[in-house]
């Protein structure tokens, strides 16, 4: 059942950070996801990162902290780092895996965003 968040909500995405759950989207969380992740700022700055410097002919996405790029970062997180290998496991994740992640913003702090990517704010520990 959805309840809200007490505590800190200092966080770089923003978007995400509204401690409230949606009554309008729990019905389709609830029954279609399989899991949630709880993210660190670092996990989406890396995202913003791998967005921003795509490798090969992959097309360059500017996306925000909460747009894509927490997703992303999350996803390379998990494939990268063998100490992520139990969750990794456990959403069966592997070089198979078809994953849909759906940017909703861009740069909406034009100046965090190069804080971000061109300075390396909030590394990946």
């Amino acid at each position: 059942m959805p309840h809200a968040v007490t505590g800190s909500l200092n966080t770089i995405m923003a978007g995400l950070a509204c401690g409230e759950p949606s009554k309008s989207s729990w019905g389709i969380l609830r029954d279609y996801a399989e899991a949630f992740v709880s993210c660190p700022d670092y996990t989406a700055s890396r995202g913003m990162r791998v967005l921003a410097n795509p490798l090969g002919c992959d097309p360059r996405i500017v996306s925000g902290e909460s747009g894509a790029a927490v997703g992303i970062g999350l996803v390379s997180i998990l494939a990268k780092n063998q100490m992520h290998k139990d969750i990794k496991n456990k959403l069966k994740l592997d070089q198979d895996s078809k994953i849909l992640i759906i940017s909703t913003e861009g740069d909406t702090d034009p100046d965090h965003y190069r804080k971000v990517v061109w300075d390396g704010a909030h590394p990946s520990v």
